[in-house]
């Protein structure tokens, strides 16, 4: 047995090696939480334009009739005109003519048309809580948020734990609460757990299970929830709960639109059901309807996809947009107004990160941060290039305009993530926040150090040395022992270090999630499994 004095001596070490890494560590955190970081998005609605900046802000251009663009007032702006109440978001959606946002806090907010409720305002249960907002309020009783979308008189949002919760108009199931009672307060949605995405059509909505399942509910008019069935003759064919899209494995991303719907398998191919009597579907035919899902031809390696009224739209790996369906106002950028039943390439527009599309026109934001926009009939300056006629392919004409319609309006450069499954060559391109196929973004050429991997485009990021339990991390060919805890210490300094050159609110979130050692991120947590390593190994410290 030790005696009292070499126990002592043990412990104090224990402390200087502890007080040695919190004064290390802490700083770094301190620091991140000053710095807010998000992932540029866009959002498009009936006649408007949502865009998320990658330092929080939200700005938003075009239809203001109902108060959608969220400035104050009713007035329609043909430039981005930023949203003054929002901060701190991180992620965006745009309905018919309400809008919504996501805060860092998991909280909602909404402005724009509330005749149904869709705005999530229970007020004292009068008219107030149906009058349309200019500026954004909070959706009541919603929070732990991950994710929302908007449709015609309903809005989603999608809980950290998995569940679905709607609110708004319900007369065709689109709450999927098994009824048809509308609601002003979020509702959760029945027999529906485990969720990872969530996507609203004009008047039914999506979601995608973690083990790649697609469920839907609502109006299911052509057969846009997928079950083989239709209501247009028959109503009662409308689900107020959740189904399973039968043939639907593997699914990554959802879109849908007005009465068709998308998915996104792993293998990179779309698959689209419902209305087809434009070529929407992207089977190489006009039938007026799919009521099961068919593969969309000639389209692989998609990253992301999004859908319009009538019209759909696919990113794919190499950044080029490719588009099918109605035409009539440029909706596919190909400089034509013909429909297409196949996807036609928008454009020359390439090096784009992010997808999404409104009614009638689309938009993009590229890797550099411009954000363009085409098709539309730009009637009140969706486009936001303060012309007032239609696009219909990209061009310089159609990058939309900064503020007061000088210059370009950029969101902030998109970033190339690592999820931890690409080598130093490689790195994931995230949209939306999930990670997407591998893309060669880091250039060979990149050395990343003894402790380091390749993480942004062109930086090396730190990455804990491999870990034996109950003796600590390998060092070159040892294991640590007090003797190499300077290593170690100088392993963390340098991650401080790093993390000060980096995006410091995603190392933030890398530092304080139980994940991050899994993440290959290193943390607080990791460094407590260096101190209890190095606790096991007390003789040596005495």
């Amino acid at each position: 047995m030790k005696s009292p004095q070499k126990q002592c001596k043990a412990y104090i070490s224990m402390l200087v090696i502890v007080s040695m890494l919190l004064n290390l560590i802490m700083p770094v955190y301190a620091n991140a939480t000053d710095v807010f970081s998000a992932l540029p998005m866009v959002a498009g609605g009936f006649n408007h334009s949502i865009v998320l900046r990658n330092d929080g802000t939200v700005w938003a251009w075009g239809e203001n009739a109902e108060g959608q663009l969220g400035t104050g007032n009713t007035t329609n702006y043909r430039t981005p005109t930023q949203i003054k109440e929002l901060s701190e978001i991180v992620t965006v959606a745009a309905g018919i003519d309400h809008s919504m946002a996501l805060k860092s806090d998991g909280t909602v907010w909404a402005w724009g048309k509330n005749n149904v409720g869709q705005l999530g305002q229970l007020g004292q249960l009068d008219d107030s809580s149906f009058t349309k907002r200019t500026t954004p309020v909070k959706v009541d009783v919603l929070d732990n948020v991950t994710a929302i979308a908007a449709g015609l008189g309903h809005s989603l949002a999608l809980k950290s734990d998995g569940t679905v919760w709607a609110w708004g108009a319900n007369d065709l199931g689109e709450l999927g609460t098994g009824d048809f009672v509308s609601s002003i307060t979020p509702r959760q949605v029945k027999d529906l757990s485990g969720i990872k995405s969530i996507a609203v059509g004009y008047s039914h909505s999506l979601a995608i299970k973690d083990d790649g399942t697609v469920w839907a509910w609502g109006w299911n008019c052509c057969g846009a929830i997928g079950d083989g069935t239709f209501s247009s003759v028959n109503p009662e064919n409308n689900r107020n709960t959740p189904v399973k899209v039968p043939g639907i494995e593997g699914a990554t991303a959802i879109a849908a639109g007005f009465r068709h719907s998308l998915a996104l398998k792993d293998d990179g191919t779309v698959w689209g059901w419902g209305r087809n009597d434009t070529g929407q579907l992207g089977d190489n035919t006009f039938e007026p309807r799919r009521l099961s899902p068919v593969k969309v031809q000639d389209l692989d390696n998609v990253k992301s996809i999004a859908a319009g009224y009538n019209h759909s739209s696919a990113l794919k790996n190499d950044g080029t947009v490719w588009s099918w369906g109605i035409n009539g106002a440029g909706q596919l950028g190909d400089s034509t107004n013909t429909s297409k039943s196949t996807p036609v390439r928008v454009g020359e527009l390439e090096n784009v990160s992010v997808l999404n599309s409104g009614a009638n026109h689309s938009l993009a934001i590229k890797s550099d941060g411009a954000v363009w926009s085409w098709g539309g009939g730009n009637c009140c300056g969706e486009l936001g290039n303060d012309r007032d006629w239609d696009f219909r392919t990209p061009g310089h004409n159609v990058q939309v305009l900064g503020v007061d319609g000088e210059d370009w309006f950029n969101a902030g450069e998109v970033p190339c993530f690592d999820c931890g499954q690409c080598g130093c060559e490689e790195c994931f391109r995230s949209n939306n926040g999930d990670c997407m196929n591998c893309n060669d973004c880091c250039p060979p050429t990149v050395e990343c150090g003894k402790y380091y991997k390749c993480g942004y485009c062109n930086v090396c990021k730190p990455v804990l040395p491999p870990f034996i339990p109950k003796y600590g991390y390998i060092l070159g060919n040892k294991t640590v022992g007090i003797g190499d805890a300077l290593e170690v210490l100088k392993y963390l300094a340098n991650m401080k270090s790093e993390i000060s050159k980096s995006n410091a609110r995603a190392w933030n979130a890398a530092i304080i999630t139980p994940a991050s050692k899994k993440a290959g991120k290193p943390g607080i947590g990791d460094a407590l499994e260096i101190l209890k390593a190095l606790a096991g190994m007390k003789s040596l410290v005495s």
